[in-house]
């Protein structure tokens, strides 16, 4: 079963306890917020703060235009379905044009790619090795063992790109990381 904030209460809270939480993600897709289980925000450190005092670099984007329509992609929850989207963008032509743009723009940085699903992910991996980046790929049912040493290699400069897709989102920190691809 998903640990659900619910789970985590029924499970390890008690009457008289008291009980904090941290989150980075205050406003969540399923539309469940901190206010159900906590009474009081008692601090905020927004992302501009956090720039301003140097604990996060500050933020540069740049859009590529794909020339893909993705209006007819429907949405669930307020986040495109998964299946519909990765047939709109996992298309190796739009995977070239991500991989030459971190390649005009980025090139050589530690680079996460965020990619739809796995086949996305491994897609773009092997996108970027024929283009001769040396990239790696991590999901979900990547073996836990495999994982570490992957993630190692990616935090010790072995390979530049890490694909990978649902794995990057929460509690991975990965301070060489200077280049978030969203594809």
């Amino acid at each position: 079963k998903a640990l659900t904030y619910s789970r985590v209460l029924e499970h390890f809270y008690r009457p008289g306890d008291l009980l904090t939480g941290y989150t980075a993600t205050v406003r969540r897709s399923d539309s469940v917020g901190l206010e159900k289980f906590f009474d009081d925000i008692c601090y905020s450190y927004p992302i501009r703060a956090a720039i301003d005092d140097a604990w996060l670099v500050p933020l540069r984007a740049f859009h590529v235009e794909t020339g893909i329509d993705i209006d007819h992609v429907k949405k669930r929850k307020g986040d495109f379905a998964k299946d519909e989207l990765a047939k709109a963008v996992n298309l190796q032509e739009r995977n070239a044009l991500a991989v030459r743009s971190y390649l005009d723009t980025v090139a050589g940085r530690p680079c996460l790619v965020f990619c739809v699903d796995v086949e996305h992910a491994y897609a773009m991996a092997e996108c970027f090795r024929e283009a001769g980046v040396e990239a790696e790929t991590v999901v979900g049912t990547t073996p836990k063992d495999e994982r570490a040493n992957l993630v190692k290699g990616f935090r010790d400069g072995a390979f530049p790109v890490m694909t990978g897709v649902g794995v990057f989102t929460e509690g991975f920190d990965a301070p060489p990381t200077s280049c978030i691809l969203m594809t």
